[in-house]
């Protein structure tokens, strides 16, 4: 068991994929469960480690291969919970794993290790309700700026957002026709996997061999009107009170389902020892969590900055461009008069 002052809660999914849920879930699990045991250090474990997909960017993930009694003796001396992060697609795996190693890992997955309690994270409602909590409007408008610099979104238009993973081009285009000021933004919610959208049509993309959770949650917070049939997507829409195509937001259900994740959360917690709850943290380590607070604001403002300028930067090239193609239209004209003198 971890020892009292430094309780270790290992969270685990398949975070070495580009799936978006289950990014949204683990940032929402480490969040909530921290701000009930301040005193925890959230350890996030996948089943064959690290990736170099931009959505994994930011987090150490622990590989939980290969499966030894070494490796379940580790975790029961470290970790003092594991929370169960979404489901484990197997498919995801087949293409660069053997068979025989998905089902070993399975097996890990279905009983880690028997002295260590395992919750799974809210299944109530879609904790993906609770994203606004982490990323709010202020950050997410500051966001927007980058998203510009980078022409992944419109300079002025509001803007439809399509998810290319599960909606088709077809609805994007019906829906705009609906709302002839709105610019077409399409994203991605599995980035490991991304559906091509037709060339035909002038849209945005937000890639997602480029793109961060934080982009594409930006993005989604931003936009006029979502289309996915995507459930994830569609929570993170709710959370902002973004409507999606052909579902009306329901204010009062949500309020009821966000009560029920917090109830859930709740009761994990209470699934670690009372000696490693009652903990009082101290005022540096409160200090210490306000400072990364604001660290994380600036961070954010100073990117916005950063986006203007290179909005500005590729601005001044294109009229310089502009102006370049006019001199010479100029220079040509003056050479076609001078050689019909001659």
């Amino acid at each position: 068991m971890a020892h009292s002052n430094d309780i270790s809660i290992g969270l685990w999914g398949q975070f070495d994929t580009g799936d978006l849920e289950a990014h949204i879930r683990m940032r929402i699990a480490a969040r909530e469960l921290v701000r009930r045991v301040p005193n925890a250090t959230i350890r996030i474990f996948a089943p064959f480690g690290p990736s170099t997909l931009p959505v994994t960017a930011g987090f150490a993930i622990e590989p939980l291969s290969p499966v030894t009694d070494q490796l379940r003796e580790a975790l029961a001396q470290s970790i003092a919970l594991i929370v169960r992060v979404g489901e484990i697609d197997a498919s995801r795996y087949l293409a660069t794993r053997s068979e025989s190693d998905i089902n070993t890992m399975g097996e890990l997955f279905d009983n880690p290790a028997n002295t260590i309690p395992v919750a799974r994270d809210p299944r109530a409602a879609h904790p993906a309700l609770l994203t606004s909590r982490i990323w709010d409007k202020e950050f997410c408008s500051q966001r927007l700026e980058f998203l510009r610099a980078m022409h992944w979104w419109p300079a002025t238009e509001p803007a439809i957002v399509l998810d290319a993973s599960s909606a088709s081009l077809e609805d994007g285009v019906a829906a705009q026709r609906e709302r002839p000021n709105c610019a077409l933004v399409s994203i991605h919610s599995q980035s490991d996997a991304p559906s091509p959208v037709a060339q035909t049509v002038p849209h945005h993309t937000i890639p997602a061999s480029q793109s961060s959770v934080e982009d594409v949650v930006s993005a989604i917070a931003n936009a006029a009107l979502v289309i996915t049939f995507d459930p994830t997507v569609l929570a993170i829409a709710a959370s902002y009170g973004v409507p999606a195509h052909n579902r009306p937001i329901q204010s009062h259900s949500i309020a009821a389902e966000i009560a029920d994740i917090d109830r859930e959360f709740d009761e994990t917690v209470q699934l670690i020892g009372r000696e490693s709850q009652n903990v009082l943290v101290s005022e540096e380590v409160r200090a210490l969590r306000a400072a990364l607070v604001v660290h994380q604001r600036r961070l954010a403002h100073e990117r916005a900055i950063f986006a203007n300028y290179v909005r500005a930067l590729r601005n001044n090239a294109a009229r310089e461009v502009e102006r370049a193609r006019e001199s010479r239209t100029l220079i040509d004209k003056i050479s076609s008069r001078l050689l019909k003198r001659q």
